[in-house]
């Protein structure tokens, strides 16, 4: 049995006693009940970053850094006057759920920059048929089909005369390329 000595008073008293029972004093320190666990005895005692708030912060705004958060300690919060850790099912539903929003978030970057590569490909389209090919018709939508890599996309353009054709797309920074092979 350990014992440590009351803020309070100074007497005493057991390591795992959360008030002295000589002068009624809280003890107010973690203890260390394994080596090298702490147990916080209130929420006061808890590290910012090991709070509720903290945890949802991260869930929400950079979820990776929850996940390290979760897989290399507790997240506390108090429920009716009780400091309580997330359970085991917990930090597994949040670090599922974080990467499931980083694929999200990936997902609907990688289909923004698409929407874009085809609503400039469009016009571009047009002016090609106009200036080089000498005809009238023009590009109504162009629809990605393939992302080659590296800036290079396969698309088909639909021209209003219903006729279909295949292009290619470049992407260099913030200029878009596009050549249209012999049909």
């Amino acid at each position: 049995m350990s014992m440590v000595f009351c803020r309070g008073c100074g007497k005493e008293i057991h390591e795992t006693a959360v008030t002295c029972p000589s002068c009624g004093a809280a003890k107010n320190n973690p203890t260390t009940p394994e080596k090298g666990k702490v147990v916080y005895t209130s929420y006061d005692q808890v590290p910012w970053y090991r709070k509720e708030w903290f945890t949802w912060l991260c869930f929400f705004v950079f979820t990776p850094a929850l996940a390290v958060l979760l897989l290399t300690g507790e997240s506390y919060y108090t429920r009716k006057g009780q400091l309580k850790t997330v359970s085991k099912g917990l930090k597994i539903f949040f670090i599922i759920s974080g990467i499931v929003w980083l694929i999200q978030v990936f997902a609907s970057i990688a289909e923004d920059k698409k929407d874009v590569i085809e609503k400039s490909a469009c016009p571009l389209v047009t002016q090609i048929i106009h200036e080089q090919l000498k005809e009238t018709v023009t590009c109504k939508i162009v629809k990605v089909t393939q992302d080659l890599g590296n800036g290079f996309y396969k698309a088909e353009a639909t021209l209003d005369n219903g006729n279909d054709i295949k292009i290619t797309v470049e992407r260099k920074g913030d200029n878009i390329e596009v050549k249209i092979p012999r049909q």
